[in-house]
């Protein structure tokens, strides 16, 4: 007979200690019934350790709500789920705070309510989610209402996936196209005024209305920037035409204070222009200052110039000086009125005070166009001559004649003299030289010049005998002659030739040459600029109409 071991337990065969432990568990289970059902104060029973009382009713009531919504996302949301969820989740919060050290337990708990809190409000957007993204799908183009569709849209995803909701409602890539296309709906229109305000901008500056043009580049910049700086990500996005249009402004800036200053210039000159000096100053120092502005605060402007600033500024002084000026031609009147009488002590103090008022000119307005060139000179001449200017007044007197029936026509009875021209002239060009011998070796411009220093001097016109009165007193000399008393007229017909007078414009001038046998000859014409040892010359003076002399 074969061996058979049998396996044993505490001595006891298998079947033995199997059937003790059943029964076991069913005297255990009926201990622990017995215990469950026995009637306690509920506090006592409730109450686990480490937790208060108030704990412990949060954690019973938290774990109430999370029982009976705890499958709730496995199907449609159940009928009060956001109030309740809501409370066990702000419940649960409550606990934690008021814990004295965390507890992990409590804190997945947490973690667990708020993911089943979100995923239930996921499943109550969804509907509205798949809604828009068949509105989308129904309207392509951009349009307003393709743009609150895409909003909506977005902030639901952006809702669903920032929040602890389950994986499969989330959607970060989505998220991202919907953002991308928003952006885009929104760059458009603000791209399109963008560049509709570029394109009047560059009509205006066409048509040189450059206010307006200046005010339509603003316009573009400002929405060039603000799609470059909220819609940088889309194609819209355009960092050089904003560039662009910066610098166009730039070129444009001060273009309404430039105009306003050309409007102050142009009303100075019309005030110049009617005489109206003060009038015309403040125009212009308007016209400066702003003009100026334009130059310190947009250098980079296309109305930035220094040239209208200095030439506005030149054509104040101008004014100014013209005033000025003005004034010191009614006292060369009065020194000419002095000079005639022969006068010459107030005329001379008075020479000496236009000198002063030529240098404050100068001091003061710098950079004025007035003519004052030949006035000057006449007042430097004068004033150089101090107490000379009587003597060779007196000289010149002394030498005049009246010509035949020409009673206020005043010639030199003889040649200008060496020593007379060099008083004058203040050099002598003679070749054949001699105090008293006629000055030689001068151009027809040079005895003008004479008679221009002379006529300052003498306060009357002064010029070149013309051909017809250099006759008359040719032939007084020659009645002189066949016995009639002469007029005095010396040196007439002696081989010295003299320059006559000639309009301004001619090239050449002619000269009275004496003919052979004593009678004087046809004029001779020749260049201005020729000069001989035999040619010399003698002026005229006009006295006024009456024949008398200039009153001051």
């Amino acid at each position: 007979m074969a061996f058979k071991e049998n396996r044993t337990w505490l001595g006891l065969e298998r079947p033995v200690w199997a059937g003790v432990l059943v029964l076991l568990v069913f005297l255990v289970g009926g201990l622990v019934w017995l215990d469950w059902n026995e009637p306690r104060p509920v506090r006592e029973a409730v109450v686990a350790p480490g937790f208060t009382a108030n704990q412990w009713e949060v954690i019973r009531e938290v774990e109430r709500i999370e029982a009976r919504f705890r499958y709730a996302a496995d199907g449609p949301p159940p009928a009060g789920w956001e109030q309740e969820v809501s409370r066990a989740v702000m419940l649960q919060e409550q606990l934690l705070r008021s814990m004295a050290k965390p507890d992990p337990v409590q804190s997945v708990r947490l973690e667990r309510l708020q993911e089943l809190r979100d995923t239930l409000r996921a499943k109550t957007l969804w509907p509205q989610v798949q809604a828009g993204e068949e509105a989308l799908l129904r309207d392509p183009g951009p349009s307003v209402q393709r743009t609150a569709v895409l909003t909506e849209l977005l902030g639901l995803r952006r809702t669903i996936n920032r929040s602890q909701a389950e994986v499969r409602f989330k959607d970060l890539v989505r998220e991202t196209q919907l953002a991308r296309e928003l952006e885009d709906a929104q760059a458009g229109p603000l791209h399109a005024t963008a560049m509709a305000a570029v394109a009047q901008a560059r009509a205006e500056a066409e048509n040189r209305d450059w206010v307006a043009a200046l005010a339509s580049y603003t316009q573009a910049r400002e929405k060039l920037e603000e799609l470059n700086r909220t819609h940088a990500r889309t194609k819209f996005a355009d960092l050089g035409l904003l560039k662009q249009v910066r610098a166009e402004e730039d070129t444009l800036q001060g273009a309404a204070q430039s105009l306003e200053a050309g409007l102050f210039a142009a009303g100075a000159e019309a005030a110049a222009a009617a005489g109206q000096a003060e009038e015309a100053d403040e125009r212009y120092a308007r016209a400066i200052g702003l003009q100026q502005q334009v130059n310190d605060r947009w250098p980079r402007s296309r109305f930035f110039t220094t040239i209208k600033v200095e030439e506005w500024e030149s054509h104040r002084q101008t004014v100014l000086a013209e005033a000025m000026l003005a004034k010191i031609a009614a006292q060369d009147r009065l020194i000419a009125g002095l000079l005639s009488g022969r006068q010459t002590l107030e005329a001379g103090r008075r020479i000496a005070g236009l000198q002063d008022a030529f240098v404050r000119l100068e001091q003061e307005q710098p950079k004025h166009r007035a003519a004052v060139g030949d006035l000057r000179r006449k007042y430097v001449y004068l004033a150089s001559l101090g107490d000379a200017l009587r003597r060779l007044q007196d000289d010149v007197y002394d030498r005049l004649l009246p010509l035949p029936g020409e009673p206020r026509l005043l010639l030199l009875r003889t040649e200008v003299s060496q020593v007379l021209y060099e008083q004058v002239m203040n050099f002598n060009p003679s070749r054949e030289t001699g105090d008293d011998r006629p000055v030689d070796s001068v151009t027809w411009h040079d005895a003008v010049e004479f008679c221009r220093r002379l006529g300052w001097v003498l306060g009357q016109p002064v010029r070149l005998p013309s051909a017809r009165e250099h006759a008359l007193a040719s032939n007084d000399v020659l009645a002189a002659e066949n016995g009639d008393v002469p007029y005095g007229f010396l040196q007439l017909n002696d081989p010295h030739a003299e320059w006559l007078w000639a309009p301004d414009e001619a090239a050449t001038a002619p000269m009275a040459a004496p003919a052979a046998g004593g009678a004087e000859g046809e004029p001779e014409v020749l260049p201005r600029t020729t000069k001989r040892r035999e040619l010399g010359f003698r002026v005229l003076v006009e006295l006024p109409p009456d024949g008398s002399t200039v009153e001051p």
